[in-house]
């Protein structure tokens, strides 16, 4: 419990994921209690429609907020596998300077 605590106070760990599965459940609640709801009212089709497609739209959203985090998850072990990546920090005076000339690390090109 003590190292998540850590790595979660350190933000290594993103807990957003988890909310957005809780997030998840409770919409797909709502959508079946707001779809009985209206079907129980004068709206029978939208509540039927509520029942079927609310899920669908609530698990829609989830996923595209998922799909960023595992961007972020990739970008971070295409980061760990790269040697000599600077890292984003203010305090870092050489991540805005002008990158070197890539034509002289590279050697010569014969054809």
């Amino acid at each position: 419990m003590g190292e998540w605590l850590k790595e979660v106070s350190s933000f290594d760990t993103m807990i957003t994921p988890i909310i957005i599965k809780i997030i998840f459940w409770v919409g797909v609640i709502a959508c079946v209690i707001g779809g009985i709801a209206m079907a129980f009212n004068d709206s029978g089709v939208g509540g039927l429609l509520c029942i079927l497609l609310g899920p669908l739209v609530v698990r829609l959203y989830c996923e595209i907020i998922i799909v960023i985090f595992k961007i972020f998850q990739s970008l971070k072990q295409i980061e760990n596998g790269l040697p000599n990546v600077p890292s984003y920090s203010t305090s870092n005076p050489d991540l805005y300077s002008t990158p070197p000339d890539i034509t002289s690390s590279v050697g010569d090109v014969t054809e």
